[in-house]
């Protein structure tokens, strides 16, 4: 049932780049396929003439991901199947096929993934991807899922944005479990690991060895970059300063200094902090959880995917608040609550880690702080996918 080699036509060889490139994987599996050969070099037919598929963990959870050529028409039926030491084998139908935009053409690739909790897995000890008449990989032992290991200690009572103290359990992972506020709709760890246990992770392991790779500038980074940036450029003016909350490698720092801002910023992670300083970025060690004001007065404050992680956000929107200078402006871009990934696949969805996205957010509850803070919305959206979803809010230039 293994297929055979298949090579495909010399007219494709764009379509593979194409489509690799534009896939919706997540971020460790599009990698490990720009590894295979850089998307920049002519690529080999060789390399890509043979189904593949991988197996690894993420978090608690088995990811089966791979992609099957030869295959014309529609996406064929397939399962990922695990068995146990005893024989018993388990199968889970695959349905996440993508081909990129458009329709499929002959010989294209067909991506696929599909998860498995801990839970579900059970015993299993090995795993397959079976496509029948298709394909069929070996069978594969099945990597450890590691547990984050972190212990709920710390009670949430009410909810961070409105207050309310009655809220609806959403499901557990990683032995947490997350709820939604029935009020707002803010999805929030509860209860949560303490704050040292969770800060513990961004050290520099995690800054070189998982962080780092996702930050590569990338078109499609800079694009993303660059679109948040044209969010604020209404508020530049000569001299005008900007403070990024959670920086990261730096890139939108970098890019919104070549747009003419003054650029500043804090992290949690000292290795980040160190990398940053090398590209020559004004940048601190700093946890806004434990600081009573930010430093400084600034034109714009931009916080981009680290709001999540924060104990309380709803305390970081009011000191930013406090930090902007009259006119200034607030840009905060999060996960949201009311994405695809989430209403579709809940607490299997990739955008899940309640050890360390303490916070979900929906429209409702993030425009409640903004508001709470004494800033005026000026613009609300969501990613293309829906599954992030981002705020522009403006101090009053009014004195006293």
């Amino acid at each position: 049932m293994v297929i055979a080699s298949v090579r495909i036509p010399e007219s494709s060889k764009r379509r593979v780049v194409e489509l690799i490139g534009r896939t919706p994987l997540d971020g460790a599996l599009r990698n490990a396929y720009k590894r295979v050969r850089p998307l920049t070099e002519a690529i080999d037919l060789r390399d890509f003439s043979t189904s593949f598929v991988k197996i690894s963990a993420v978090d608690d959870l088995l990811l089966a991901a791979g992609w099957i050529v030869g295959v014309s028409g529609p996406p064929p039926t397939g399962f990922f199947e695990l068995r146990t030491d005893s024989g018993t084998a388990n199968q889970f139908p695959i349905s996440n096929w993508f081909t990129g935009e458009g329709q499929a053409v002959d010989d294209s690739p067909y991506f696929f993934q599909l998860t498995v909790d801990h839970r579900t897995r059970g015993e299993a000890v090995e795993g397959r991807v079976v496509v029948p008449d298709v394909f069929t990989s070996d069978w594969t032992t099945l990597p450890s899922t590691e547990l984050m290991g972190l212990v709920a200690s710390e009670i949430i009572l009410s909810c961070n944005s409105c207050g309310n103290d009655d809220s609806s359990s959403v499901g557990i992972r990683h032995g947490l479990t997350m709820r939604r506020c029935d009020q707002c709709g803010l999805v929030f760890t509860a209860p949560r690991p303490k704050r040292e246990h969770v800060l513990a992770r961004y050290d520099e392991r995690y800054f070189t060895q998982e962080y780092l790779e996702s930050q590569r500038e990338t078109p499609e980074l800079v694009g993303h970059w660059e679109n948040l940036l044209s969010r604020v450029q209404p508020y530049f003016f000569e001299g005008a300063s900007l403070f990024e909350i959670g920086f990261g490698a730096g890139g939108m720092l970098r890019r919104a200094q070549a747009r003419g801002w003054a650029v500043s910023g804090s992290d949690v992670n000292e290795a980040a902090v160190d990398f940053a300083k090398l590209r020559g970025l004004d940048v601190r060690l700093e946890n806004i959880d434990d600081v009573d004001e930010l430093a400084g007065t600034y034109d714009c404050i931009i916080s981009e995917m680290s709001l999540e992680h924060l104990s309380d956000p709803h305390r970081a929107i009011e000191l930013s608040a406090e930090a902007l200078a009259p006119g200034g402006c607030l840009l905060l871009y999060t996960v949201s609550a009311e994405g695809k990934s989430f209403r579709e696949e809940g607490m299997a969805s990739y955008l899940v880690g309640p050890g360390e996205h303490l916070y979900l957010f929906s429209s409702e509850s993030l425009c409640r702080m903004v508001a709470d803070a004494g800033l005026a919305l000026q613009s609300l959206w969501v990613d293309n996918q829906g599954n992030d979803v981002g705020v522009v809010a403006v101090k009053s230039r009014a004195i006293g």
